[in-house]
């Protein structure tokens, strides 16, 4: 009866860590982490050769450039989503639509450069400004860029510009001169080695609490 009960004892067990890293696997975006972080460094077209904000008027002319350290978040780490906010204004009609775009050469950022006006490709949010100064949160697509290399460089370059149309429709966004601090907001799941982890270090409490 005793060894029966044992061998029962000791399925049971290996049945409840089985469960465990499944359910691990399942929720695993509950052991991720959230990092939010403002721009190292900052810079726009304004009126005046003001730095406190930019235009954000068109795509090709007016752009407002945000570099952010990402160093706190480990390189292992998988992406699960990500978000830019803004304080942003539409200077001249009701509402005009604003797009987010990814610059994959994050140098200007240790360099303390100002990258200008450039041709970017990798589009990855958009969003509504309005005729009063409004926080806006623009989704970022994630599937649009590589994040691996911005979190093996530390650095995550966003340009924030006009609508898609090209069209001339003023708006501008506050920098971080301003007080109205910009930020990006990045959500993490850890690697699966990770979650593997936690059910043997769970197991291992189980078997001590039997022992």
């Amino acid at each position: 009866m005793k060894s029966y009960a044992k061998s029962h004892n000791s399925i049971g067990i290996h049945v409840a860590f089985i469960l465990l890293v499944l359910v691990s696997l399942v929720s695993a975006p509950a052991f991720g982490a959230v990092y939010t972080v403002n721009p190292t460094l900052d810079y726009g077209n304004s009126d005046g050769g003001s730095d406190t904000w930019g235009y954000t008027c068109q795509i090709g002319q007016y752009q407002a450039w945000f570099g952010f350290d990402v160093s706190a978040i480990p390189d292992g780490e998988t992406i699960s989503s990500a978000s830019f906010t803004g304080l942003v204004q539409n200077l001249y009609g009701t509402s005009t639509q604003r797009t987010v775009w990814f610059e994959p050469d994050d140098s200007w950022i240790p360099g303390n450069v100002n990258p200008g006006t450039k041709l970017l490709t990798e589009l990855v949010g958009t969003g509504m400004d309005y005729y009063n100064p409004t926080w806006v949160t623009f989704n970022l697509d994630i599937s649009k860029h590589n994040w691996g290399n911005d979190l093996s460089d530390n650095y995550v370059s966003l340009m924030l510009t006009g609508p898609q149309n090209g069209n001339h429709e003023c708006g501008r966004v506050d920098l971080t001169e301003s007080g109205n601090l910009p930020s990006l907001q990045i959500t993490t799941v850890p690697e699966p080695a990770t979650i593997c982890l936690l059910g043997l270090g769970a197991l291992s409490l189980i078997r001590k609490k039997r022992a």
